[in-house]
């Protein structure tokens, strides 16, 4: 896979050729400016003004210019037939100019008038290759290019040096370069055989320089300068300080940019720089050393800023990387810079063995790049995603900063020769320093292996060592020449890859989640090199909970892949314990977290083993009823209760009378747009299918007949709330033979929230998320609001409006009063508040109402979205241990019954049976306000459907304005006859207001339990104590008082979840209408996600 260069590259100091020239003509002493028209001019002119300016390229090339002389191409004048030779030399402090004079387009060097014309290379004759150069100079440095167009032509600026003495300055700018092709190419393999002219160039280079003899090329400049369609764009040898800026190279038959004995042990301060520049489609004709888009060669002291390389081929197999640091580079750096869908890997760090001497690179870095969608030839071979890497054992560079988006879940990130697998997640060897690089997938998800963040840092990377004897936990130690961490007892230690128990000790490899949000976790723990001993238990821990375990006792091992939620904080453990004896239990593991946080789901791309993975779900219907496929591993597909009933990665099969459904959830509310094509998959054969899109109910698209092997497209785009499920179905045609089905939708969702921000419990980390405040002014006063915890930053702080539509800006439209823990509005905020007074009307305003008023007066009270529209959620960071109040936990082990049809993928029917706050009101989604936040209910499965796999169905028969009394009258019509296995009961609100007795709200529930289980005996109860009324209105009666009776309800199988608490600690720190969303009894979206955020604690692990 790695490239040979065809000739020796900087070493050769003389070749057999040497060119002279005779006859020039020498120009006057002093600086002179010459006109050249090749429409208007003529050679018997002294071209001295436009008037009597010279005609023909010939006429230059005669002369011998000196520094400061300028020669002007007259715009939008042609030159074809004949090629230009610049004699005489200048410096970089007084050049010689070639530029343009006049208006129009850029004068145009073009030997032949298209690439078609340009004759047939030939290596043995000369002359039989025609014009051979569009500009030349041989021994003539100290020129500026600039202003010009070069085409059609066997190569573009050629400099050459041929003899002794200084060579300083050669400067190319804004010039077009296009169409340079048909050099006769090295032969390699083989010996070159061409004729000595044609051998200082491999193939046609757009602008490149040679050194055959004598001094080295001092002061090149490359700027502003577009290159296309040439055999290399840019090739620049045996020169030193260097300045490439703003070049943009583009469809190169051969090679990408060429850098090649740049600074090499120059004595002095050397500069060696490329920056903006763009480097596009290099080696659509590949070639036999293979391609690059940018390579080093011997480069020393570069640095380059702010490029993008893209699209690189190898049509014949070879490389195609973005960068090649083929050899002999050093202190090299790449940053800042976009490298992009190369055939090959991003970068190759390569020690040429023709060349090389045997000599490493030496400090070739990557800081802050990004390297997307790498690897993607399609020759049948596999491909990195990030570096291939051979020798380079001692390089001692650093890679930092940088983002590896790889093309699949799958691919490696590196290949590197010496290790086995050569293809790994793991990082090369050579003395690199590796921190801070993020690896992410095409849809935003982000990567951490456990082998690429492996490091000699606890806590490095998120990752963390450690040992657990049965009593205490111990941080292991790192053994940097084994470049392991080791325990306190024999054989214990955790390596890149792998791990090794000891008796009576776990090992175990941590990770620490820094942000909320769901995670899906892979791995396929096995034994390394022998099945002898008695083999370990695997297992995969979160905060103390066991979510996997299996006995590995073989060399294929067992795998995981699952899903689950983390907060930030929380901890990952992979833990390996010996059964019984520690002999030969070194264990390959190397778990792979996925944070998932794409709004794009493609179907083939998230296909999964795995119900609920990435939001997809795969079911049959057979009209009456809905179930869950099963996974066929053998197959690879999704089954159905009958053959052929199936879904693939990109295909679904349907039978008679029952269709397949590919169903995905929506996470969070927002738009949706769906698109894909569907069509016969492999025969056009049999009746066809119907084929149909639906949201819930409601279909969308269909019934579209598919018949053929083009099929049909369809683009729709509709609003989802967060839960909603939007099938794709497939239905035979009444004969199922030949149905197979094409069928890939892709979803992009522009979520109106983010579900996994608004979903971490706010009493936990040190972030709260859009905490909710009403800006009250007093008398006139500054409006303002507390917040619930002091700020650890307020750089942090972040204010915006309760639709999270508009940002608002600090120091203009607000601002935090640290000593009162307020945020106030100054004068001219425009920011929404209320007056005090506001609150207490002798009439309500329109859609409003008014409520007694404890004490005399009234209360201000409206449904619908009238306190959102005046409310603003802030967020910031706060320290830890924040909360003082009630902390909800998980209840999984107290709920025996639903947590094994959860954790075993079974069905499961859950029921929330309340009041007005269970229907949903006031969340913004319910009253048809942004963000849309659906009830408390929804949002916490979607959280569930998020981490288990069972078939969740879900059912809200609450009705508002209820009571305890009535909720046991109607449970066994809404509730028992649908035998649910988990019931969530949450009464209390009405029942407070009506001042019902405790043990009459007690007997009610009891009730309300016992029906229930009449029809299902395994059924389990989570018991919600309400949140609190406006206490200065009548609503507010003995509503708190209900949390002791449920209480005392608690039992196997039963529950409480405490909102009670929860709000009396809010309303601690915080006013009842910051919280509210009627003011009256109902909460706003910040308290509906408090329910939220609870419910979900007690069942997710």
């Amino acid at each position: 896979m790695f490239r040979k260069l065809p000739f020796v590259l900087f070493f050769c100091l003389t070749m057999t050729c040497v060119l002279t020239f005779a006859g020039l003509t020498a120009v006057h002493a002093s600086p002179q400016t010459y006109y050249v028209s090749s429409s208007i001019g003529n050679d018997t002119n002294d071209g001295l003004s436009p008037g009597t300016a010279w005609k023909s390229l010939n006429k230059i090339s005669s002369m011998t210019f000196s520094a400061g002389d300028m020669i002007l191409l007259k715009r939008g004048d042609t030159w074809a037939g004949e090629g230009l030779s610049l004699n005489g030399n200048g410096s970089s402090t007084n050049w010689i100019t070639l530029s343009a004079y006049g208006t129009g387009d850029k004068p145009k060097i073009t030997p032949y008038v298209s690439q078609t014309a340009i004759p047939a290379p030939d290596p043995a004759n000369v002359a039989a290759n025609g014009i051979i150069y569009a500009i030349k100079l041989q021994d003539a440095a100290g020129w500026k290019i600039t202003g010009l167009e070069i085409g059609f032509a066997k190569s573009g600026i050629v400099y050459l040096n041929t003899v002794s003495g200084s060579r300083d300055g050669l400067w190319i700018e804004d010039c077009y370069i296009h169409d340079i092709t048909k050099w006769p190419m090295t032969p390699y393999p083989s010996a070159d055989n061409r004729a000595a002219e044609l051998q200082i160039m491999p193939y046609s280079v757009g602008i490149y320089t040679y050194r055959q003899a004598g001094e080295r090329l001092q002061n090149v400049t490359v700027k502003n300068t577009t290159i296309e369609r040439t055999d290399g764009p840019l090739e620049i040898r045996h020169a030193d300080n260097i300045s490439i800026d703003s070049l943009n190279a583009a469809d190169s038959y051969r090679e990408g940019v060429q850098l090649t004995g740049i600074n090499y042990d120059y004595p002095g301060t050397t500069i060696g720089s490329m920056t903006n520049s763009v480097i596009l489609r290099s080696g659509l004709n590949g070639m036999a050393w293979g391609t690059a888009g940018l390579q080093f060669n011997a480069v020393h002291n570069f640095t380059v800023d702010n490029v993008e390389v893209g699209f690189t081929q190898a049509p014949n197999g070879v490389d195609g990387v973005g960068i090649d640091f083929e050899g002999l580079n050093k202190n090299v750096t790449v940053k800042n810079s976009l490298i992009h869908d190369n055939a090959d890997e991003a970068v190759m760090i390569y020690r040429n063995p023709i060349w090389s001497g045997g000599v490493e690179n030496s400090n070739t870095s990557l800081f802050d790049n990004v390297f997307r969608n790498n690897g993607i030839g399609s020759d049948g071979n596999p491909h990195a995603a990030f570096i291939t890497q051979q020798y380079n054992l001692t390089n001692g560079g650093t890679i930092s900063g940088n983002t590896i988006i790889k093309t699949n879940r799958n691919q490696s990130l590196n290949m590197i020769f010496e290790q086995s697998p050569q293809y790994t997640d793991g990082w090369p060897a050579g003395g690199y320093t590796i921190s801070d690089n993020i690896e992410k997938l095409s849809n935003g998800n982000i990567m951490h292996t456990a082998s690429t963040g492996f490091s000699g840092t606890q806590g490095k990377n998120g990752w963390f060592y450690q040992q657990y004897d049965g009593t205490a936990f111990n941080a292991l130690t790192w053994n940097d020449s084994f470049r392991l961490w080791e325990g306190s007892a024999t054989n214990l230690y955790v390596g890149e890859d792998w791990m090794h128990p000891a008796n009576g000790y776990k090992t175990e490899r941590n990770w620490k989640a820094d942000v909320s949000g769901n995670i899906r976790i892979t791995g396929n723990p096995k034994k390394v090199d022998s099945t002898f001993g008695n083999g370990v238990t695997a297992s995969i821990w979160k905060n103390g909970i066991q979510l996997w375990s299996q006995t590995v006792t073989t060399l294929s091992g067992t795998q995981h892949d699952f899903q689950t939620s983390v907060n930030a904080g929380d901890v990952i453990a992979f833990v390996l314990e010996s059964n019984g004896d520690s002999s030969y239990d070194k264990t390959f593991w190397n778990p792979v977290i996925e944070e998932i946080k794409q709004n794009v789901y493609t179907a083939s791309a998230d296909f999964s083993l795995r119900q609920g993975m990435y939001n997809w779900r795969y079911v049959q219907n057979d009209g009456s009823s809905e179930t869950n496929m099963s996974w066929n591993g053998s197959s690879g597909v999704w089954s159905g209760s009958v053959n052929n009933l199936l879904i693939g990665v990109d295909w679904q099969h349907p039978a008679i009378g029952i269709q397949t459904q590919r169903k995905w959830l929506a996470p969070s509310s927002g738009t949706i747009r769906l698109t894909g094509l569907v069509r016969k998959y492999d025969s056009a054969d049999g009746n066809g299918v119907v084929v149909s899109i639906w949201k819930n109910g409601v279909k969308l698209w269909g019934d579209q007949a598919i018949t053929n092997l083009s099929g049909v497209s369809h683009d729709i785009t509709t609003a989802v709330t967060a839960g909603d499920a939007v099938y794709f179905k497939v239905d035979a045609n009444g004969d199922p033979s030949f149905d197979k089905t094409f069928w890939d939708p892709t979803i992009e969702l522009t979520p109106s929230f983010n579900f996994d921000e608004l979903m971490t419990p706010f009493w936990t980390g040190t972030t709260i998320t859009n905490e909710s405040v009403l800006m009250l002014s007093s008398y006139g006063q500054q409006p303002e609001a507390p917040l619930l915890f002091h700020p650890s930053d307020a750089g942090s702080i972040t204010v915006r409006d309760a639709r999270l539509t508009t940002t608002y800006v600090q120091g203009v439209d607000w601002i935090y009063d640290s000593a009162s823990n307020k945020i106030k509005l100054p004068a001219g905020s425009a920011a929404p508040y209320m007056n005090k007074a506001d609150l207490y009307p002798s009439s309500a305003p329109a859609g409003c109402f008014t409520v007694i008023k404890t004490g005399g007066g009234s209360v201000l009270g409206c449904e619908g979205h009238y306190f959102h529209d005046r409310q603003l959620v802030v967020s910031y960071h706060h320290e830890p241990n924040s909360w003082s109040g009630p902390v909800p936990a998980y209840q999984g082990m107290n709920l025996p019954v639903t947590t094994a049809k959860l954790m075993g993928g079974q069905p499961i029917k859950v029921t929330l049976y309340g009041d007005s706050i269970s229907v949903g009101l006031n969340a913004s989604g319910i009253v048809g306000a942004s963000p849309g936040l659906p009830n408390w209910g929804t949002l916490a499965m979607v959280k569930l459907q998020s981490n288990f796999a069972s078939n969740l169905t879900f059912r809200n028969p609450s009705v508002g304005g209820q009571t305890s009394a009535w909720g046991a009258q109607n449970v066994h019509t809404l509730v028992s006859q649908e035998t649910p296995d988990l019931v969530i009961i949450a009464f209390g609100m009405n029942d407070g207001s009506a001042n019902t007795a405790s043990s009459a709200f007690k007997s009610n529930i009891q009730a309300i339990i016992n029906d229930v289980r009449a029809s299902n005996a395994n059924a389990e109860f989570i018991l919600v104590a309400t949140t609190l009324a406006n206490p200065e209105t009548g609503y507010a009666g003995n509503q708190a008082d209900y949390k002791a009776v449920l209480q005392q309800l608690i039992a196997p199988g039963t529950v409480l979840m405490d909102m009670t608490g929860i709000h009396q600690t809010l309303l601690n720190g915080k006013r009842f209408q910051d919280m509210t969303g009627n003011n009256v009894n109902h909460p706003n979206d910040f308290l509906v996600r408090a329910y939220a955020q609870a419910l979900s604690t007690l069942l997710v692990p």
